[in-house]
């Protein structure tokens, strides 16, 4: 099991997207963006991790999943945009 903090940053990033906006219940207006280049300030979360390892002969498997849950996000065209994420790995070591 591996718990933890983390502090990140992008240092440069692209974005792009579709913004539905409401006039009101029946008028929905749709808006595209692209930015090619934003940074980041840093934005902090905690991370839980578990792993396995699973030797045969000359083998190693490795399975590990993570989540990183950030207690703040970043601002992209305005919008605030918060950085969740869950990673799955699977490896193999050869010996």
């Amino acid at each position: 099991m591996e718990p933890g903090i983390y502090v990140a940053s992008i240092f440069r990033g692209r974005s792009s997207g579709k913004i539905i906006t409401y006039n009101n219940i029946t008028h929905q207006y749709d808006s595209y963006y692209e930015n090619d280049n934003f940074s980041s300030n840093l934005y902090y979360g905690s991370k839980i991790g578990v792993g396995f390892k699973l030797p045969i002969k000359n083998l190693k498997f490795i399975l590990k999943t993570e989540y990183n849950h950030a207690f703040t996000g970043i601002y992209i065209l305005d919008e605030f945009f918060k950085i969740n994420t869950f990673r799955f790995s699977l490896g193999i070591v050869f010996n």
